[in-house]
């Protein structure tokens, strides 16, 4: 642990807290994603996906977006339900 951030500690005690655990802060998942909380369709697609676009150089985000409706169009859609990039 750093020195700033013992210090910061050291501050939160004085101040009265008594617990070191962190507290939940906003924009921050409470849980991490794992295989027991990720849709069965993201297995699959997913590492699909990122091998496509491996493949290729974009020069803007519309190349990736066109890049990424295509590679989900060209997909059995018995594999997923619904992918939206809106």
């Amino acid at each position: 642990m750093s020195r700033q951030r013992v210090g910061h500690w050291c501050c939160m005690f004085r101040e009265g807290r008594e617990i070191m655990k962190d507290e939940v802060r906003s924009g921050y998942p409470s849980t991490s994603t794992n295989e027991n909380n990720i849709a069965p369709s993201d297995f699959h697609l997913f590492p699909a996906l990122k091998v496509a676009l491996s493949r290729h150089n974009f020069r803007n985000n519309d190349e990736v977006e066109k890049a990424i409706r295509q590679f989900l169009a060209s997909q059995d859609t018995g594999s997923f339900r619904v992918v939206s990039l809106n």
